[in-house]
């Protein structure tokens, strides 16, 4: 449902993103919607509009109350799905441990590279106890594991779907043409007095010359090149065609491996290019892409049959929403 669920993750694990104001405002507390045999307040609404955007509600409603309306929409929609997932998990009977839950912790302290330290230390910026986060936690895993059961475990993606995607985005699997190359690159300062701009015409007639004599590139590029890679015979590395520029593309399409091109005028001299070996892109085969296309298939499956899911939970509910 638009992008509250991302944000409900952020709630739940981007601790450092809520900033909270020390004190929250007084504000009178009504029911604004019956979800079952459960109610949702004004001041449940107004706390965790607080906690996802870490202002309070009358602060964003003065800013941009157009924005303020549809924020208000999707964070109602997102405690109506909350108290629904909350039933599942008793309905299902879904138990997550404290060993779990610490777990659960624990991966994500290892993935952020975090200390407990750490950890405590960005929850108090947040405004948020350990024991608010254990229990934001907690919420997910419950979450998690509902949708595991009623969404998840219902998907089963053909293999033949698998290969259709795979023809029908050949282009998608391709791996890009990369080229090993080596360059002679004389300084040229802009603007060069005409004495200095003749020798170095000179200097580059003279190396063009060597070159279609057949002199070794690399012993050329050691002798004349002003570039960091002269001493090693001009090497420059591997790279994507994507990696380089336009003009240095459209050089090298032109070459055969072997060959060199240019000169290229550049803003702080003249280059010329040395095509030593091009490797063509290729398509990945079926096998190589079958994992990655799976995925992506199944993530859609996933969106599509949640959103089909909720809707359907949301109809069978008794759901009415008082503003």
């Amino acid at each position: 449902m638009k992008n509250i669920i991302r944000i409900g993750i952020v709630f739940f694990w981007g601790i450092g993103l809520m900033i909270l104001p020390a004190q929250a405002a007084d504000l009178c507390n009504r029911v604004i919607a019956y979800v079952n045999n459960e109610i949702i307040t004004t001041y449940e609404m107004n706390k965790r509009m607080q906690e996802f955007t870490g202002y309070v509600p009358e602060e964003l409603k003065r800013q941009d109350e157009k924005k303020y309306e549809q924020l208000f929409q999707e964070i109602l929609d997102y405690l109506i799905e909350e108290k629904l997932s909350q039933m599942k998990v008793r309905e299902l009977g879904i138990v997550v441990s404290e060993k779990q839950i610490e777990a659960a912790i624990e991966n994500r302290k290892k993935d952020l590279g975090w200390t407990r330290e750490d950890l405590l230390a960005e929850l108090k910026k947040a405004g948020l106890t350990y024991e608010k986060y254990s229990a934001n936690v907690k919420k997910e895993l419950e979450w998690g594991r509902v949708i595991e059961a009623e969404v998840r475990s219902k998907i089963l993606i053909k293999e033949e779907k698998v290969r259709q995607y795979y023809q029908d985005h050949l282009s998608e699997f391709k791996v890009e043409d990369q080229v090993h190359l080596a360059d002679i690159f004389l300084i040229r300062e802009n603007p060069e007095p005409e004495e200095k701009e003749l020798k170095l015409k000179e200097t580059l007639e003279e190396i063009q010359k060597k070159i279609v004599k057949g002199a070794d590139f690399g012993e050329l590029a050691k002798s004349y090149s002003q570039s960091p890679g002269a001493e090693s015979g001009g090497e420059l590395g591997s790279f994507k065609m994507s990696q380089l520029d336009p003009e240095l593309q459209r050089v090298l399409e032109g070459l055969t491996e072997g060959e060199v091109g240019g000169p290229l005028v550049r803003p702080n001299g003249i280059q010329l290019v040395k095509l030593i070996k091009r490797e063509k892109g290729k398509a990945k085969s079926f096998e190589e892409a079958h994992d990655a296309i799976y995925n992506i298939l199944y993530q859609e499956e996933v969106k599509t049959r949640y959103a089909a899911w909720i809707k359907e939970l949301r109809e069978n509910s008794y759901v009415k929403i008082i503003l």
